[in-house]
């Protein structure tokens, strides 16, 4: 029996800012953090369902996802719903 592992998390930068991902999985939530860092944010997040970012992609604030992130995103996604 083989393992596949699955990335949940990832970090990148945008215009000079750090953005970044959380999946939970058990939970089927997405955490998208913007600012990371920033003194002037305190770091909160925005939750997202799997199914609503299927609908409706990820949040207009947080900018276009990096073509490596959507990638891996979009491979942790397909394993999830293989069960």
């Amino acid at each position: 029996m083989t393992t596949q592992k699955m990335t949940t998390s990832w970090t990148w930068l945008d215009n000079g800012e750090i953005r970044a991902l959380n999946l939970d999985v058990a939970a089927g939530v997405l955490r998208w953090y913007d600012q990371i860092g920033c003194h002037c944010a305190d770091d909160d997040y925005w939750p997202q369902t799997v199914s609503d970012f299927r609908q409706n992609g990820n949040p207009p604030l947080i900018g276009d996802l990096p073509e490596d992130v959507s990638a891996e995103l979009g491979e942790t996604l397909a394993l999830i719903e293989q069960g």
